[in-house]
């Protein structure tokens, strides 16, 4: 047979059966003996890999294009770009606050209803985002962006790119990159980067570390550099520490620009003691250079303890020394008590002593702390008692010192109930070299028919004696409260407060009273706002009227009608009308919005009202809130 029967024969079945190589010209015996095509995916990552070793070594570039892969691959940027989005509807309402002196967001009430607004419309557009995200043509750019982290080592802040998108408006900071590779089982080898804000993309400041882990010992050495702000120079630090569980040593120098800090520091820790110190030396820019060493000794532990601290400037001689004691001997007493001395760098001195006694059980509390000025031999206590019983408590305070005299107040408190009323009475005389005598009595009861009471006497240090009661209830659908000051010592009314209101909560139908008088300098000040609400199926209208008088005489005055569509559920159409008066010699002054006439329309957007409105007469425009429909 011949050559291609031959092979015929022995080939597999179903198998191609090539053609006999004498039949071939060049090119197809090229074709036939060349090696089957590279995967070019394959070739894509071989070749972003070896990027990846060029740029950073290969066992760092290996750990580390491994990150890459796994964090940057198409699934991982489509969850991070929905996270993004996430992130951009909360800048946009973060980034809304009141303005002083913008008539569109001029009181925290309407920053907040504008912030809630913007949540809404961010989420129903985050929504439409996401959606596209999952698409083909946001899969597709994820794919893009996979691909081009994964072959270029200077761009890996595309992992960073995607998860901070959502402050892009507001030039957020990037998170910082950072990694740990572990080399050993005793060898760890840090490695970050810090690449600034979204707009302004650079490498400002990047660290490398490595550290060592073998039982108990730990010894780490770390290098930092970041560049200066503003143009500032920048700065290098240099950082070890080495330790165990008990004691540790560590040291640091940051150099920034001729400025140099170098910081030295060790502790251990004892069976039953403790000791730490270090050093800081600093040699400024002009080539001043100061070293504070401190150092700290603590005895004992939370039941005894003895702690002593001592801090020395050798540049300037400034010395300090402390030393605290503490003795809880259980069952809630505790004895604690110090000394402290200093010198400053002229060589003067001085010491201070302080001591406390506290006490808490079975009801009990004591409180008694003592300080002396060793130097001037000012004397200083302050002490507080005050037992706890069934429904009542009495309690006295006192304090004495070279400055201020002598002051003390001793009050009282009981507490009532029955099955037709309940309530408190209480009960304070203080006295103090500096102001006098003041007393204060308060009682307040609430009956069984829901009404509340109470009542308040005070007597202050000038010797005048005032009086204030309010009482409020509710009775069905209807609300009232009043209230009154009274100066006792003049016999002259300082405030009166009345309130009405109606509310019907099935039909959404509501009436308010509410009437304020103050008194300053004996002359009126009045307050009077009257507000109605009816529901028509799905229109829901408003009127209001705020009117304020002083000595009888009207100063301003704002009427108000508004009215509410219901479009769906989640949105209501308003319109309205708002015209504002104010008397030119009046001493309050209106808000802007609250001048002249207004014409007002906007949308509530799930429970959230916000109201453009125009004024004619002038053309000015203004956003605000109203009252939610």
């Amino acid at each position: 047979m011949s050559y291609a029967q031959g092979r015929a024969a022995t080939s597999p079945a179903g198998a191609g059966v090539p053609p006999d190589p004498a039949t071939l010209n060049y090119a197809q015996g090229r074709a036939q003996v060349a090696p089957p095509p590279a995967d070019p995916e394959a070739a894509r990552l071989q070749a972003a890999q070896a990027s990846y070793q060029q740029l950073l070594g290969q066992a760092l570039g290996d750990k580390l294009f491994a990150l890459v892969t796994k964090d940057l691959s198409s699934a991982r940027l489509l969850e991070l770009g929905d996270q993004g989005l996430q992130a951009a509807a909360a800048a946009a309402v973060g980034a809304i606050g009141p303005i002083a002196g913008n008539q569109a967001l001029d009181t925290a009430e309407e920053a907040d209803a504008a912030k809630q607004f913007a949540g809404a419309l961010a989420e129903w557009s985050r929504g439409a985002a996401a959606q596209w995200l999952q698409g083909p043509e946001g899969q597709a750019l994820a794919t893009k962006i996979a691909q081009f982290a994964q072959g270029h080592p200077e761009a890996v802040v595309a992992a960073a790119l995607v998860a901070a998108a959502g402050a892009a408006a507001a030039n957020a900071s990037i998170p910082k990159l950072a990694k740990d590779f572990q080399v050993s089982d005793s060898v760890t080898l840090a490695a970050g980067v810090d690449l600034g804000k979204l707009r302004q993309i650079a490498v400002n400041a990047a660290d490398l570390g490595i550290r060592y882990q073998r039982g108990e010992v730990e010894a780490a050495l770390t290098w930092s550099t970041s560049k200066g702000e503003g143009g500032g120079p920048g700065t290098q630090k240099l950082a070890a520490k080495v330790g165990n569980k008990t004691t540790a040593l560590s040291g640091d120098m940051t150099v920034t620009g001729s400025e140099v800090v170098i910081n030295t520091a060790a502790s251990h820790q004892g069976d039953g003691y403790s000791a730490s110190g270090g050093t800081q030396t600093t040699k400024s820019a002009d080539g001043n250079r100061t070293t504070v060493a401190n150092a700290t000794v603590s005895i004992g532990g939370q039941e005894k303890n003895l702690t002593g601290s001592a801090k020395y400037d050798t540049s300037s001689g400034e010395l300090r020394l402390d030393a605290n004691a503490v003795r809880d001997f259980g069952n809630g007493l505790k004895l604690q008590g110090g000394v402290a001395g200093s010198r400053d760098g002229s060589g003067a001195t001085s010491a201070t002593a302080n001591g406390a006694l506290n006490y808490q059980g079975n009801g009990n509390t004591l409180d008694v702390a003592g300080k002396a000025d060793l130097t001037t031999g000012d004397l200083g206590v302050d002490a507080a008692a005050a037992h706890t019983f069934d429904k009542g408590s009495v309690s006295g305070k006192a304090a004495l010192d070279a400055q201020n005299g002598f002051s003390g107040e001793l009050a009282a408190s009981r507490q009532f109930d029955s099955a037709s009323l309940a309530g408190s009475l209480s009960g304070s005389v203080a006295y103090s070299d500096q102001g006098g005598t003041s007393a204060k009595v308060a009682a307040d009861a609430t009956l069984d028919n829901g009404l509340k009471m109470q009542l308040t006497a005070l007597l202050d240090q000038a010797g005048v004696v005032k009086a204030s009661a309010s009482a409020e209830g509710s009775w069905g659908d209807f609300t009232g409260k009043a209230s009154a000051d009274l100066n006792l010592s003049t016999g002259q009314l300082e405030a009166l407060a009345l309130q009405l209101g109606y509310k019907d909560p099935n039909n959404l139908r509501s009436a308010l009273i509410d009437f304020k008088r103050n008194y300053a300098g004996g002359v009126a000040d009045d307050q009077f706002d009257v507000q109605l609400q009816i529901a028509l199926d799905k229109l829901t209208v408003r009127g209001s009227n705020q009117a304020h008088l002083l000595d009888g005489k009207l100063q301003s005055n704002v009427a108000h009608l508004e009215g509410g569509y219901k479009l769906s559920d989640d949105v209501t159409a308003i319109a309205g009308i708002r015209h504002g008066f104010q008397d030119p010699q009046a001493s309050s002054v209106l808000v802007d919005r609250n001048k002249g006439t207004w014409l007002e329309a906007g949308v509530q957007v799930k429970g959230v009202p916000l109201v453009v409105g125009y004024r004619p007469e002038d053309g000015s425009v203004s956003v605000g809130v109203t009252i939610p429909f």
